[in-house]
């Protein structure tokens, strides 16, 4: 499938109606540069995204948590009311786990906060501008590359 040169894994979370066009941009270049990364569906498989692509979780929450291998990246491509750690506390502890083992954060919104207290005020913010995604991109895979 994919050979990957990292230890490691990225994290992209997957739920209905994320941005389905940063989702697949971040996990293909991800996986391109040889890290492993993982669709993980938060709310089950199979969600539509904003822009109508029906896309397929390659893992489950829960397997994310049995997963013993480093978390590296976890990346959110969703406005950050799609992200509340209230309703599945199992997220929460991913993002916990994420955060002790010095994992970089991307977030289409800044979604720290009160509503989101596990997601890290240090994440990186996707912009608005759709022209500035790649350079983001580029800085966050080079980043990867010297932290791990």
């Amino acid at each position: 499938m994919f050979y990957h040169r990292h230890n490691g894994c990225a994290y992209v979370l997957w739920g209905e109606y994320y941005d389905d066009l940063l989702a697949t941009i971040f996990a293909s270049a991800l996986r391109q540069g040889g890290w492993r990364t993982r669709m993980v569906g938060l709310q089950g498989a199979t969600h539509m995204g904003r822009y109508g692509n029906t896309l397929v979780a390659d893992i489950a929450l829960g397997e994310a948590l049995r997963n013993s291998e480093p978390i590296v990246c976890v990346m959110a491509p969703c406005a950050p009311e799609q992200l509340e750690t209230q309703r599945d506390s199992r997220l929460a502890d991913l993002l916990l786990r994420a955060e002790r083992g010095g994992a970089v954060f991307v977030a289409k919104a800044h979604i720290a906060g009160e509503r989101n207290r596990y997601w890290p005020a240090t994440s990186h913010t996707i912009p608005n501008d759709p022209g500035e995604v790649l350079p983001l991109l580029h800085l966050l895979i080079e980043q990867l590359e010297h932290a791990h």
